[in-house]
């Protein structure tokens, strides 16, 4: 993905995406920086409703991506982490689909916190977890590694 524009394939197999196949990358881009969204959107972020998880009351933030794009953090107030994110995508016909991580095993790689341990669900239903073993710090990445499909 790149701006607006956004792409899926295998090697040479390389399609355009649009609509909410699109939609969808713009939220997980979102998601997998949200620490760095909330400080550079912060003038479009606003409170929302708590959550109760796991037994606690997490605080809500909720920044909006567009007409019918969302993405929401629920912070631990005392450690000040996000546990909880949800990337909100309305449908046509007012339908919401709701993508939701739940972070934990929290480390420090470097100077900075990061989640080592993810439980995905899309609208309530278990999609998916990340174990992260490794985490390297500012890499080198040749930049076409993140570009746009050639031709």
């Amino acid at each position: 993905m790149s701006g607006d524009h956004g792409w899926r394939g295998v090697g040479a197999e390389v399609t355009d995406a649009n609509g909410p196949m699109l939609d969808a990358m713009i939220l997980q881009a979102a998601r997998a920086d949200l620490p760095w969204l909330l400080l550079h959107h912060a003038s479009d972020a606003h409170g929302i409703a708590p959550l109760d998880h796991g037994g606690r009351t997490l605080a809500g933030i909720e920044v909006p991506l567009g007409p019918r794009l969302a993405v929401r953090a629920y912070v631990d107030t005392a450690s000040g982490r996000i546990e909880v994110s949800q990337s909100r995508m309305m449908q046509e016909g007012g339908e919401e689909t709701v993508f939701q991580t739940d972070y934990s095993d929290f480390r420090k790689a470097g100077r900075v916190l990061f989640a080592f341990h993810e439980e995905n669900l899309a609208s309530g239903r278990p999609t998916g977890t990340i174990t992260v073993e490794r985490i390297r710090l500012n890499p080198k990445v040749a930049p076409e590694t993140f570009g746009p499909p050639r031709g």
